[in-house]
Formats: C-alpha cells, sequence, structure tokens
C-alpha cells in the first residue's frame, strides 16, 4: 500500500510540475538584412585596362598572384563579387565558353532553373541561378575586340560550409543584381589597348 502511494505522489507530482511551464510557440521569420545607401564613383581599376562605377559600400580586395582577380566585398551583407579580366586574343569564343561551362556543368545538378540576360550586340550575359547553389548570379561583359571580363557573385564564407537559402537571400541578392548591371552599363575600356 505505502509503494502505491509513493508512485501516486510521484505520478501526481510530475503532472503538476510538467504542467506548470508554458511553451510558447515562435514564429517563423527571417534575418534582418540592413542594406545601405547606393552611392556610385567610378573606379580606374589600375593596370587591368577597365573602370566602372562602383558603390562605395563594395571593398575591392586584389588577388596578389593577379591583380586583375578582384574581389567586391561587402562584408556586412556577406556578398563577394568576384571579377576576372582577360585580353582577348583571338580566344572570345574560348572564354565565352568557359563562362557557359561553368554555369551550366558547374550548377546543373543543384540549379533549379538558369536563366540569361542578354543584350542584341551580345557585348554581355547574366545568369541567374535559382535553387541551392553558391553562385545565384555571374555574368561577362565584353568588347569582343580587346577585353573580356566575367564576375560572379557569392556568399562570403570563411572556413564553413553554409547552406543557401534563396528566399531568405533574395532581397540581398536582388540588390547586389543592380550593382551588376550598373558595372555592365558603366564600364569603360582602356582605349590604349586597341
Amino acid at each position: 500500500m505505502k509503494i502505491r502511494k509513493i508512485i501516486f505522489i510521484v505520478i501526481i507530482s510530475i503532472l503538476f510540475y510538467s504542467c506548470s511551464k508554458k511553451n510558447k510557440i515562435a514564429p517563423f521569420g527571417y534575418f534582418r538584412i540592413d542594406l545601405p545607401q547606393k552611392n556610385y564613383e567610378y573606379y580606374d581599376f589600375k593596370n587591368c585596362n577597365f573602370s566602372f562605377e562602383l558603390p562605395e559600400y563594395l571593398k575591392v580586395v586584389r588577388n596578389n598572384r593577379n591583380k586583375c582577380w578582384i574581389n567586391l566585398e561587402n562584408k556586412n551583407n556577406n556578398i563577394n563579387i568576384h571579377l576576372s579580366y582577360h585580353m582577348i586574343d583571338e580566344n572570345l569564343d574560348s572564354l565565352v565558353q568557359d563562362v557557359h561551362n561553368l554555369v551550366y556543368e558547374g550548377h546543373y545538378r543543384k540549379a533549379d532553373g538558369i536563366w540569361e540576360t542578354s543584350n542584341d550586340e551580345s557585348n554581355f550575359v547574366i545568369y541567374e541561378l535559382s535553387g541551392e547553389v553558391a553562385t545565384p548570379i555571374q555574368f561577362y561583359v565584353t568588347d569582343k575586340k580587346k577585353h573580356f571580363l566575367r564576375g560572379s557573385m557569392y556568399p562570403i564564407t570563411k572556413n564553413k560550409i553554409i547552406k543557401i537559402n534563396r528566399d531568405s537571400l533574395k532581397p540581398v541578392i536582388d540588390f547586389y543584381k543592380k550593382d551588376i548591371v550598373k558595372i555592365i552599363e558603366t564600364i569603360k575600356w582602356d582605349s590604349n589597348y586597341y
């Protein structure tokens, strides 16, 4: 009988204790994104034969091995736009094909879709990739004579793997896509190399 009373008291105590704590259901949400104001200034990439309007919030970081491999970084939004400049020497088709291969062969397993935007002169192409891809936007711009600039947008990561959630990054991707379009629209090639 004593054992039954003890078990009964323990069960009642557990029930009262477990019911005293109220659980809150937290609403689903995304992180807050503070996007900077767009103020552009021309930036001359010396020794790389081009310049364009660059927003002041993107920091220019050059590669030590190749000064024409450039990262435009904004650590506040964890965005990196990588640029690589190439001189054309009867290899325009090869450069365009390399970009095409990087976009399609490198991402066809992960991408839900790939959309291309270009102009009538075909001097630029913007590739927009949807899904859990590492580079949501890639592009190139060229004068088709001497200059070719390839670019791609990456989230900044340091020693960690991140899962790309396209829905939560959409405002950031759209914001920096406008900067990529501005690069294409305002690029000036160095005329000394014609």
